[in-house]
């Protein structure tokens, strides 16, 4: 397997991406049409030139967001800009529960909500964003994903279940398998005596004022979504949802080009999260490029100048005709 490995960034500067060329936003909300409710919607926006340039292979960009986090953040901003610069289109999403995504019942996108949803509900979001776009293009071309954290996670699994609409994949601090490799070893016993009385705990976060709220029901649904062959061996005991996770399909059926980008003083996700991905992973085309000074929130405008000339060698030497 080819992987190259970048132990630090280049200080080059930003790209000046133009701000006279004509943009059209379309903001809009997907009804989930498959689910029993029919107040479920998931808040979008695709971003197109009126230039369009229909001679790539390449659809388009999807960014899929980390765990609660919301598609109006810096990367997916910086994302919307290059992507115009280049005559792309982006879509950028709200899973539910998150964001301007928003069930209509009573409790809305309240925490009581929230703690019902799950990583397959998050999956079946993105992938519903995906099969969109792809259909609503002339050519039915693939997209690149791009995914921060727990979206690159959900971004593997769409190239896993989803091939033919994967161009290829950039993970940003790239998070598979979080929930038992991070959040459980962090639990403490009275916690998980919590969890057990009430199938919930409070965990708090350096990313918000209020603590995350962590169900049983999220860490339970995760286990089927388990990509690392180590966190498999882990939760042996799951029977029945690893024997699920199997038959998926694993990493070894991700076949297209993947570029993974992370901070070595990630304190949340270890960097060698994203060299394990990389082993796993079927394709040879694949690049870990490590930060040394970057963290689990690669927002600097050194790590967005990375990741935008990242996503510029793909479409340059992978998704042209």
């Amino acid at each position: 397997m080819k992987r190259h490995v970048t132990m630090s960034a280049t200080n080059e500067p930003r790209q000046n991406f133009s701000s006279k060329e004509e943009m059209i936003g379309v903001g809009d909300y997907l009804k989930l049409r498959s689910f029993d409710s029919s107040n479920e919607y998931i808040a979008y926006r695709t971003t197109t030139t009126v230039s369009h340039n229909n001679s790539r292979n390449l659809g388009g960009v999807i960014y899929c967001n980390g765990f609660r986090s919301v598609m109006t953040g810096n990367k997916a901003r910086r994302l919307e800009e290059f992507c115009v610069h280049y005559n792309i289109s982006f879509t950028r999403f709200d899973y539910r529960g998150h964001g301007q995504s928003y069930c209509g019942h009573e409790d809305g996108n309240s925490s009581s909500y929230f703690e019902t949803l799950g990583l397959s509900d998050w999956i079946a979001d993105a992938e519903r964003i995906l099969q969109k776009v792809v259909a609503e293009d002339p050519e039915h071309r693939p997209q690149i994903l791009v995914g921060s954290s727990m979206g690159a996670w959900i971004a593997l699994h769409l190239a896993i279940r989803n091939q033919c609409h994967v161009a290829a994949i950039v993970g940003l601090a790239a998070a598979p398998d979080f929930t038992h490799a991070i959040f459980q070893p962090k639990l403490t016993p009275r916690q998980w005596e919590e969890m057990t009385q009430t199938g919930r705990v409070l965990m708090p976060s350096e990313y918000s004022e209020k603590p995350y709220p962590i169900s049983q029901h999220f860490l339970d649904d995760a286990v089927q979504w388990l990509l690392l062959p180590s966190s498999k061996t882990l939760l042996s005991s799951f029977h029945n949802k690893l024997s699920l996770a199997s038959a998926r399909g694993g990493l070894e059926n991700v076949s297209c080009p993947i570029r993974l980008i992370h901070g070595q003083e990630d304190e949340d996700i270890p960097w060698q999260t994203s060299l394990r991905v990389a082993e796993a992973v079927d394709t040879e085309d694949v690049q870990v490029t490590l930060v040394k000074s970057g963290d689990h929130r690669p927002s600097k405008e050194l790590e967005l100048d990375l990741m935008c000339r990242t996503l510029e060698d793909l479409i340059r030497h992978h998704c042209c005709a």
